[in-house]
């Protein structure tokens, strides 16, 4: 069983490093409303698992904000989630969908060791880059508007948050992610490899300079979430240290058309 004191703990930290570009709260809920990009930053959170009271009519009032903003409700369900939740779900028939591994580890860091690529080729920046931005565009397969979207949440992060980039020994980018620090928590995202350079080290290169990075500037403990079914990541982050913590998936309400069908 998932130790609620930790996942809170990396609740938070989630919360803060991928903000949402808008958000309403109720007590423990946060709607998080980001034009569509990316399941996270436009979903429901709710951090206490015993603020359940008045769910349906606080549900009513999430699907209202979402549906205002052309979006489809989602409710991100984590250990904190609470049972009257997720019971009204389950009666609308709101659809399961990616399930998340959500992986930690503690100090220190992991060093890169054995990489493909030198460790003078991996750069540690401050600004994310027009070049890194369209780095990750192509390695991600973002279309424009799903570019615009990840900017307009890059641009709302307040926390410490490097981009790293390893680059190919003819200086192409090769693998890239994004690194965050909450309070003496550390995260990576976004981390996106060039599909003719994959294999080769770079994401490890990438890896581990994020996380000397972070545990320079005094992060205790990495997490980082990664789809069940991505076995390729998994083995990388398992391979780095990291372990199961808890597990979420997103619950999606059924279009009208939908509604009361099957």
């Amino acid at each position: 069983m998932a130790d609620p004191a930790l996942v809170r703990r990396i609740e938070d930290a989630q919360l803060s490093v991928w903000p949402g570009v808008r958000t309403a709260i109720d007590g423990s809920w946060i709607v998080r409303i980001s034009g569509g990009h990316t399941n996270r930053a436009n979903s429901l959170n709710i951090l206490d698992p015993h603020d359940g009271d008045g769910t349906d009519e606080r549900l009513d009032w999430v699907f209202r904000l979402y549906r205002r903003a052309g979006l489809d409700p989602v409710v991100r369900v984590t250990p904190l989630t609470p049972a009257p939740v997720l019971a009204r779900t389950d009666a609308l028939g709101f659809a399961r969908f990616g399930e998340t591994l959500m992986l930690v580890r503690d100090a220190p860091a992991v060093p890169v060791t054995e990489a493909a690529t030198p460790a003078q080729a991996v750069e540690v920046l401050e600004t994310a880059t027009d070049e890194f931005l369209g780095a990750v565009a192509r390695f991600s397969n973002q279309s424009d508007r799903e570019r615009a979207g990840f900017w307009a949440i890059l641009s709302a992060m307040a926390d410490e948050t490097v981009f790293v980039l390893a680059r190919d020994r003819e200086g192409m980018p090769a693998s890239c992610l994004i690194a965050a620090l909450h309070r003496d928590i550390a995260t990576v995202f976004a981390v996106a490899t060039d599909p003719a350079a994959r294999r080769r080290g770079h994401a490890r290169a990438c890896l581990g300079a994020a996380f000397a990075w972070a545990a320079g500037a005094g992060a205790t403990l990495f997490w980082i979430g990664v789809e069940v079914d991505n076995a390729p990541a998994r083995a990388l982050y398992e391979g780095c240290g990291f372990a199961e913590a808890y597990r979420y998936h997103y619950r999606r309400a059924p279009r009208p058309a939908e509604e009361g069908t099957g």
